[in-house]
């Protein structure tokens, strides 16, 4: 460990606040945090299937601003229009 680590803490026992869906937020206890020597959290440790699904849901939001920002700036085809053109 080095000198600038303190240790590595467990969330708390109290049941998390579910901000997100997916598998596995009931399993936020699982997650880990590296602390200072004031306590302070550095940086987090979970389980990579966890931080896998974090990203997925990124990409997903992602792509949700990416379609309202063409939408706004009206690059945007309904689907109406997409299946015209492609003869479907």
């Amino acid at each position: 460990m080095d000198t600038k680590t303190k240790g590595v803490a467990k969330t708390p026992t109290k049941k998390p606040r579910r901000t997100a869906e997916g598998p596995h937020t009931d399993r936020l206890h699982d997650v880990r945090y590296i602390i200072n020597e004031a306590g302070e959290r550095l940086e987090v440790v979970m389980p990579v299937t966890m931080y896998e699904h974090l990203l997925n849901r990124l990409e997903d939001l992602e792509d949700i601003r990416d379609a309202r920002e063409a939408r706004a700036e009206g690059e945007w085809e309904s689907i109406e229009t997409v299946k015209a053109r492609l003869g479907i």
